[in-house]
């Protein structure tokens, strides 16, 4: 059900609803867009979960402004740095998160509930893909002016868990993300990881130079280093293995659990990968150095001593 302003999304007995408060006369409402778009909402929405039609491919997105995923977080922060572009903000109705960063950039707020139709399909609540929440967004795209959706996603969401040889391109093409991408292609649609090429320790200094104070990162310290930190080295496979030893090394812990990983070179870390970036993003620069074959000899012997539990 599409009011002005709401979507009202009836399943059986139960019903959810995403609230789109800031439309308005000069902007527009809900009820003036096309059903292709909710269509292609539908779609991406249950992706994995159900079917829905797509509609016929007439190109809909014909404009240009840019779209930017906006949490409040680290990465966000620095791809809205760099595309100046509209941030919109997912408030899930129980799940407030960085807002006062959203608050300090005016960012646009969608409040919503849809996660919890996943409780009907797969018993827990959560999009059906770590993207999934894209689809609240293309329903205002055409009222905002907008034909690309930018995600602030870097290096270490989909790289280095464990791979021999690490192929990122490769192995995104087999994600539900570029799935998403490619078939929305066909309508205009462009979807870009802007920081897919940088680090989490590049997208850190691209926040800072971003003036938004308030956005929030993953950094740790004090008492609750032995409690957390420790035990996430003790998971296998280490999640984003590369970050989390590089930030070991600056960080200069006492503690004698981080020895082992004081000699690993991870100085790639500082350089951008040139492949990823010219195929996820909409840039082709950065005022960053490219990795260098160097650099990828040291990756494999880094994820060589990862896999053999250093």
């Amino acid at each position: 059900m599409v009011h002005p302003k709401r979507i009202d999304l009836i399943f059986a007995d139960r019903q959810f609803f995403a609230v789109y408060s800031f439309l308005n006369n000069i902007i527009g409402y809900l009820t003036e867009v096309p059903d292709a778009y909710f269509q292609i909402m539908m779609w991406i929405f249950l992706k994995n979960l159900d079917e829905v039609e797509l509609p016929d491919p007439d190109y809909l997105f014909l404009s240009w402004n840019m779209l930017m995923n906006f949490s409040g977080g680290t990465d966000s922060a620095a791809a809205l740095y760099l595309t100046q572009g509209i941030p919109v903000h997912i408030n899930r109705v129980y799940k407030i998160r960085q807002m006062r960063a959203c608050e300090e950039v005016s960012a646009l707020q969608i409040v919503t509930d849809f996660e919890r139709v996943s409780e009907m399909y797969i018993g827990r609540h959560g999009f059906n893909i770590g993207t999934g929440y894209m689809a609240m967004y293309i329903p205002v795209m055409p009222l905002l002016g907008c034909n690309s959706v930018v995600f602030g996603t870097v290096l270490e969401d989909f790289e280095l868990w464990y791979v021999s040889i690490p192929d990122y391109r490769e192995r995104f093409k087999q994600s539900s993300l570029y799935s998403i991408k490619e078939t929305l292609g066909r309508y205009g649609l462009k979807i870009y990881l802007l920081l897919a090429g940088h680090s989490e320790v590049l997208s850190v200094q691209l926040a800072e130079k971003s003036g938004i104070k308030n956005h929030s990162s993953c950094h740790t310290a004090g008492d609750i280093i032995p409690a957390k930190i420790l035990s996430k080295l003790k998971t296998k496979p280490l999640y984003a293995a590369s970050s989390t030893v590089y930030a070991i090394q600056k960080a200069g812990y006492p503690h004698k659990e981080f020895c082992r990983y004081m000699d690993l070179d991870v100085s790639f870390y500082e350089r951008v990968n040139k492949n990823v970036n010219y195929e996820l993003s909409c840039f082709k620069t950065t005022e960053f150095p490219w990795q260098t074959e160097a650099d990828q000899v040291s990756i494999a012997k880094f994820v060589q001593a990862i896999e053999n539990d250093l």
